[in-house]
């Protein structure tokens, strides 16, 4: 029996071995193991059935005799030895495939290469299955854990993700890529310094690694610290000055930092690297865009738009072009297209939502706020949006509750500070009002609207002295009419109708297009001595 046990194991190594460098799925393996198994089982019960014939004696009188003992034990013994060498065709099994996990523990993984075409068709859940059949059939298959770490990253899974490429580095620790992904799914989640060890590992294990640069430059980049990812930029450009995603990347950073002139530069030398590279095209509109050269900025997201159709960034681009220009109609084709391209683009609602706002068609800009809500229930800039809509119709607690869920989302969202401000100074609420007045002053020391807002508030609790330092400030900031006609009618209020009389001239003679008729009748109250209300 020890001798047959090492021969079926023998076929079993031999056959599983030639199974596995075959293009034969694992079902397709089972079923043709199973096969050679039956056979040698039915070839030795055949071989068993003879030998037990053998075993029959002839008698004396020249017949054939079977003892009574052979007539009752040898049916027994038939099963025995059936149970016994199903068992042991089992183990022997088990043995192969233990022998061949040991001895070859670098063989093809099978299904890797169906996962890896789903995995290009972007269907990963169907690659997630196929990687995992993989690992089953082969655990030592560090690319299928690679692999389903990425599937699972583009389903937005980071954390399983990162344990499949742990993994990976168990099983491969010099992988390089490894480190490079579990670096991105870190940096996704927030783990920046987690993130930063990763690139770090990866470029020790290959100093010419380029995208390892690039990610840990972005990770310096979102830590705000912009001079060291510029360097980590450079040091990408410095090993491959072709390498087109350095020069992006430094550009983007640059045009962040408002330095236009380099980012052109960057953006440009991208393009004469690839002069297909739609982003840069897209990098280079936005600099026109930002430096208000909207005609030429419109050229470049044109080229991007031509150069790769389905690019959604370009055509929201252009709509933030033509919004600054005033043209509406024009901004929501934009972002209508954008949505066309990519259903889920909340930016693209946004805009649309604020154009439509813009044009008074409230309830089509409630329908594409509430769409970006429902695609990111956590959009702070959305439930302002509403916050909007609902101050324009006066629905004030509305306006109230949507300002106070934007600021819970993004405590320092300065805008929904000063409309909520306003809003509470509408309902005569002053302290409330005032409160988030302060809360946008202390966000941005120089807005203006913040003072001048506070100081309405400051007047109609009749605390003119702090009304008067408040609106004061708004002229060292901004001396345009508003400021010195609220500064004047101030005065008024005080009886100090010399001062208000020449606040309120210098209002008037700023306000050229007749913005504020209520200074001049202020200016004709204060000349004869009547306190304005």
């Amino acid at each position: 029996m020890v001798i047959l046990a090492i021969i079926v194991t023998a076929i079993d190594i031999t056959t599983l071995l030639i199974l596995k460098q075959s293009a034969l799925s694992f079902q397709t393996i089972g079923i043709l193991t199973t096969i050679i198994l039956i056979w040698v089982f039915w070839y030795v019960a055949f071989f068993h059935k003879k030998n037990g014939e053998v075993d029959a004696s002839r008698g004396s009188d020249g017949f054939t005799s079977i003892s009574t003992e052979s007539i009752h034990e040898s049916p027994k013994s038939d099963r025995k030895i059936t149970i016994g060498f199903i068992f042991l065709c089992f183990i022997s099994t088990l043995w192969s495939v233990a022998i061949i996990s040991v001895l070859f523990p670098t063989l093809d993984c099978k299904h890797l290469n169906n996962g890896n075409a789903h995995f290009a068709n972007q269907k990963y859940q169907l690659a997630i299955v196929d990687y995992t059949i993989a690992v089953v059939i082969n655990p030592k298959c560090a690319g299928a854990y690679l692999n389903r770490g990425l599937s699972f990253a583009r389903l937005g899974k980071p954390q399983l993700a990162i344990v499949d490429y742990s993994k990976t580095m168990e099983i491969e620790p010099t992988n390089k890529m490894a480190y490079l992904f579990r670096g991105t799914a870190y940096q996704e989640l927030g783990e920046i310094d987690l993130a930063k060890s990763d690139f770090e590992k990866a470029i020790d294990l290959d100093t010419n690694y380029l995208d390892a640069y690039i990610w840990r430059g972005l990770s310096y980049q979102s830590e705000g610290n912009y001079d060291l990812a510029v360097a980590e930029f450079s040091k990408a450009l410095e090993i491959d000055p072709s390498y087109k995603l350095g020069y992006l990347n430094r550009a983007n950073v640059f045009s962040f930092l408002g330095k236009y002139d380099l980012a052109f530069s960057d953006y440009t030398s991208a393009i004469e690297t690839d002069p297909q590279y739609a982003e840069a095209y897209l990098g280079r509109g936005n600099i026109y865009g930002a430096q208000q050269q909207y005609k030429l900025a419109l050229l470049e997201y044109a080229e991007a738009i031509k150069i790769n159709p389905n690019y959604k960034e370009p055509h929201y681009s252009r709509a933030i072009t033509f919004s600054r220009m005033g043209e509406l109609d024009l901004q929501i084709e934009e972002d209508t297209e954008a949505i066309r391209i990519d259903s889920n683009y909340k930016e693209a609602y946004l805009d649309r939502g604020n154009a439509y706002f813009a044009q008074g068609k409230n309830e089509l800009a409630l329908l594409d706020y509430n769409k970006a809500i429902q695609i990111d229930p956590k959009y702070a800039d959305a439930y302002y949006g509403r916050g909007l809509v609902y101050g324009a119709e006066e629905k004030y607690e509305l306006a109230i509750a949507e300002y106070s869920k934007a600021i819970d989302i993004n405590p320092n969202h300065m805008t929904a500070y000063l409309n909520r401000g306003v809003v509470y100074l509408t309902q005569e609420k002053y302290d409330l009002a005032i409160a988030d007045f302060n809360k946008r002053t202390e966000l941005d020391p120089n807005y203006v609207g913040a003072y001048f807002n506070r100081g309405e508030a400051y007047r109609r609790q009749k605390k003119y002295d702090l009304a008067i330092a408040e609106f004061t400030k708004v002229v060292e900031l901004e001396p345009d009419a508003a400021a010195y006609c609220a500064l004047g009618f101030t005065y008024t209020n005080m009886g100090d109708f010399e001062r208000a009389i020449a606040s309120l001239e210098q209002g008037v003679k700023l306000d050229t297009e007749n913005n504020y008729p209520w200074c001049l009748t202020a200016l004709n109250d204060a000349q004869q001595g009547i306190p304005s209300q």
